[in-house]
């Protein structure tokens, strides 16, 4: 009988975000196929969301929390080549800056298969700081293939860093479904988050910094105040101190409530009217594609692969990233007209149906066998001038 695929993924936390949410689908969906021995190394135990653990510890054969927060401890790789000695892996798949790089480098020498998936185009990360960019640069010629879920991440990735387009790969995030929570009722979530039935219920998914643009949303609300329109924004975060005192000093307490992190999202979707997304820097939000999937109408700034998953006036609202103003005239555009609100949220529906974590899982599977079986013998094209437009492979 074959051995199954031996793989280990690596990522730098299990706090709520995009990257730790399709490691979760991902993991999951190969659990269910059946034909992939899988291991997880967490880098850092801080912020650690025990209902993200408990889904990846449900499907895979380990998880290692190494409990690292730097790139400067010594200890960190040393942890990271043990595991590798434990695991055996065909092929290591790592996501986010520490664990791209202390992966790529542990594994270079041992010639083990190595892919990176990069979440957000080279740029002001919010909570990455310079050192920890430059790294992701010098080490990513040292991964055998590298996914982007959106051309312009790859197109940026592959400038920035002179990355041969050869070595990348595009793969979509998926559309995840949250399934409702036992007994849901609309109207009972809806009277928990909003102060009438006539409300419009506006809601936004993010990690609570700079790059999500949360304190735009904010201004926003300034903009309706006196309407019938309540932000509800889920999730946490470094500036969730300083956000609240915000909506203190401008007296939004009834406009704009921040819920910290919640393990109820699909519900939050289906009682929703508006998905908002204010950020500032993106790449391929899955929240985006989780609201556009449950049908709603969205709101969003036209950063990093967002275009290329709303087009605007078809499938939702686009506005000028930085731009409150932009963001409350389309929310209240949208709350003033609920046939436009059913086109667009329809529209999105159906514009996510094939980015599914079914396809998705096919699709890194698809590039684990290929290149365990071909070890490291991707040849180092030319790097490619810093000028033209890389188009990568699906």
């Amino acid at each position: 009988m074959t051995r199954a695929l031996r793989v280990l993924h690596a990522i730098d936390s299990l706090r709520g975000g995009g990257a730790q949410t399709l490691l979760a689908e991902l993991a999951g969906e190969l659990d269910r196929r059946g034909d992939v021995d899988q291991h997880v190394l967490v880098v850092s135990a801080r912020g650690l969301d025990e209902d993200l653990r408990e889904r990846v510890d449900a499907c895979c054969g380990s998880v290692t929390v190494l409990g690292a927060d730097s790139l400067r401890e010594r200890a960190l790789f040393r942890a990271v080549a043990d595991s590798l000695r434990r695991v055996g892996p065909d092929v290591v798949h790592s996501h986010l800056a520490t664990a791209n790089v202390a992966t790529r480098m542990t594994c270079t020498p041992r010639r083990i298969p190595h892919v990176s998936t990069v979440h957000t185009p080279p740029g002001p990360s919010a909570e990455d700081g310079r050192s920890r960019d430059l790294a992701e640069g010098l080490t990513a010629g040292l991964s055998t293939l590298i996914v982007a879920p959106a051309q312009h991440i790859a197109d940026g990735y592959c400038r920035r860093w002179l990355v041969p387009r050869s070595r990348m790969r595009l793969i979509r995030n998926p559309a995840p479904h949250r399934p409702l929570a036992a007994g849901y009722s609309r109207e009972s979530t809806r009277s928990a988050l909003a102060s009438s039935a006539d409300t419009t219920l506006v809601l936004s998914i993010a990690r609570l910094m700079p790059a999500k643009g949360v304190e735009d949303l904010i201004q926003a609300a300034r903009e309706l105040r006196g309407t019938a329109t309540r932000f509800v924004v889920a999730g946490g975060g470094p500036e969730q101190p300083r956000l609240e005192s915000l909506i203190q000093h401008l007296g939004l307490q009834d406009s704009v409530v921040l819920l910290g992190e919640r393990q109820d999202i699909g519900d939050l979707i289906a009682a929703a009217d508006i998905f908002c997304l204010p950020s500032h820097h993106e790449g391929a939000p899955i929240s985006l594609l989780e609201a556009m999937s449950g049908g709603l109408a969205t709101v969003a700034t036209d950063v990093g692969g967002v275009p290329e998953l709303v087009t605007d006036g078809m499938n939702g609202l686009l506005v000028r990233s930085g731009s409150p103003a932009g963001l409350a005239d389309a929310v209240r555009r949208l709350a003033s007209d609920p046939a436009l609100r059913g086109r667009l949220g329809s529209a999105a529906q159906l514009s996510t149906a094939g980015l599914t974590p079914r396809a998705m899982t096919a699709a890194y599977e698809a590039l684990y066998r290929r290149v365990s079986s071909s070890g490291r013998r991707f040849s180092r094209s030319p790097r490619p001038s810093s000028s033209h437009r890389v188009k990568v492979p699906a």
